[in-house]
């Protein structure tokens, strides 16, 4: 029953690390195209 929590809690982590990395590749992909424009 513990190990099922830690999986759930381990996937729900892994969902909100990857999620911030696209936010983060998105908002660098941002940052290079304005740069971009300059």
């Amino acid at each position: 029953m513990q190990a099922r929590i830690k999986m759930e809690l381990f996937s729900m982590t892994n969902l909100k690390l990857l999620c911030a990395i696209c936010l983060i590749l998105y908002l660098g992909a941002k940052v290079n195209s304005v740069w971009g424009y300059i």
